[in-house]
């Protein structure tokens, strides 16, 4: 399969973007889209990694990896970019956690990795307005209940996380599926506008 193919512009994606389209005029994916997918990456993982935030439930972490993929997207609306972005952050993540630096662990490295997948998956035909926001939420809802099934897992292995607070699957599950929706739902909103560029 040609690599322009494989890079091929979302249209209604880009149309739909908020931001200018400096980066996503060419048909062929250039080194400037290549910078900003790995910086968003490297962006996504930083976040995750070194700048926890003070919500006590469970599930919130995919928050700080939704936008700045999200903004990725937004800046280069091509087929592949939210796994790119995915895997760079994961790989972000996956080197904190080997060498126990800040707040990297498995599930949130899947959970980036994850992300990436299912926003590439989601986003296909794509047409541009309103429809992009329910894709982006679902993306957001499918990645975090894996995060959480891969939470489970360590929890199982007995390889979760020393000292983290005790709560209930039922209310994981809650939890992880709200945070999921909603992180979709903002960075989408933020970054894609809700009508058509030609309404």
């Amino acid at each position: 399969m040609p690599l322009q193919s494989v890079f091929a512009l979302r249209r209604g994606v880009a149309d739909s973007a908020r931001l200018p389209a400096w980066l996503r005029k060419a048909d062929a994916i250039n080194a400037a889209e290549w910078i900003a997918l790995v910086l968003s990456g490297v962006a996504c993982g930083l976040l995750m990694v070194y700048f926890p935030w003070n919500i006590r439930l469970p599930g919130n972490a995919i928050m700080r990896a939704v936008f700045p993929m999200a903004l990725g997207i937004s800046l280069v609306p091509r087929r592949c970019a939210g796994s790119i972005i995915g895997i760079v952050g994961g790989l972000v993540v996956g080197a904190a956690w080997w060498q126990q630096i800040g707040k990297g662990h498995i599930t949130t490295t899947a959970s980036v990795v994850l992300l990436g997948l299912f926003l590439d998956t989601a986003l296909t035909n794509a047409r541009s307005g309103w429809r992009i926001y329910l894709r982006f939420a679902t993306a957001g809802l499918l990645a975090n209940l894996c995060a959480l099934a891969t939470r489970w897992t360590t929890a199982t292995l007995g390889l979760d996380l020393a000292g983290e607070r005790s709560w209930s699957w039922s209310v994981r599950i809650l939890t992880y599926a709200l945070f999921g929706l909603l992180a979709g739902l903002i960075s989408a909103a933020v970054w894609f506008r809700a009508s058509d560029k030609t309404a």
